[in-house]
């Protein structure tokens, strides 16, 4: 197919936007304002709070990271950690934000001495610059299930779409 969209390029142009792209894992961009002019953003940068390593690659843990938009310039602003009571010394990722940007939902894996608990979708709301504390999203009553994670809230907030491990 490259050849066909070379022949014929969209109107979107896809560029590095090396303020915000580490070596690692930098991904899951949500605006988180209505002007779509602050980021919130998943990555397994160094200089993250979660103190142990994914299973999966070997990296630290992943921490969800917030830039602005600089006016003057139109760049980016270096990113920086979500203030607490978001990030802990657990995996958090995939951030989703409703149309108002007044929750945000995201992902949080904890392990426990060894002893992974799984993951579970957290919602926060929006207070004053930062956050409340993030509460556990129960979409069902069914402890087998120990994968929830990757939420995405539609604009309208009718649906929540997620993974999950969960029978059926």
């Amino acid at each position: 197919l490259a050849i066909k969209w070379i022949a014929k390029p969209t109107r979107y142009l896809v560029e590095n936007v090396k303020q915000l792209n580490t070596k690692y894992n930098d991904a899951i961009p949500a605006y988180s304002n209505k002007k779509r002019n602050e980021l919130i953003f998943q990555s397994y940068r160094d200089g993250g709070i979660g103190s142990g390593e994914t299973d999966v690659s070997g990296e630290a843990f992943p921490d969800l990271y917030t830039s602005s938009l600089d006016k003057k310039t139109g760049q980016w602003n270096s990113p920086t950690l979500l203030p607490d009571p978001i990030n802990t010394e657990f995996a958090e990722g995939s951030p989703s934000l409703n149309k108002k940007c007044s929750t945000l939902y995201f992902t949080r894996c904890e392990n426990h001495e060894k002893e992974t608990k799984g993951c579970d979708i957290y919602k926060a709301s929006k207070k004053g610059q930062g956050y409340g504390a993030p509460l556990p999203l129960v979409l069902f009553d069914d402890s087998s299930a120990t994968v929830n994670s990757h939420p995405f809230i539609l604009q309208d907030d009718s649906k929540l779409y997620f993974v999950s491990n969960m029978k059926g």
